[in-house]
């Protein structure tokens, strides 16, 4: 009999932590700095007195992600692995299967 291969994609959230430091004048200073970012990744942040660290996924947030709270979009898919072009065959929004080709 033969075998064939597939995997699963999954969409979760999870929360990524970045260390960074802030140069400023007093502790007060370097509070409200960092706290002025909060509206923008720490990433693209335009400011030599910011410099980012390295960043870790917090596996221990990992949650699934519904999809309703993925704006109806699917959060889990079935893919058929190659020679057969990783064609997607099933996933959680609407449960349809691909016809095989």
């Amino acid at each position: 009999m033969a075998r064939y291969d597939f995997y699963q994609d999954r969409k979760y959230t999870v929360w990524e932590r970045t260390l960074f430091t802030v140069e400023a004048r007093s502790r007060e200073e370097a509070i409200a700095k960092a706290g002025s970012i909060i509206q923008n990744d720490v990433h693209t942040v335009d400011d030599e007195t910011i410099c980012v660290g390295n960043a870790e996924i917090l596996y221990d947030t990992l949650e699934d992600l519904s999809v309703e709270d993925n704006g109806g979009n699917a959060t889990r898919e079935i893919y058929m692995v190659a020679p057969h072009q990783d064609a997607l065959l099933a996933d959680n929004a609407d449960e349809a299967v691909a016809a095989a080709s």
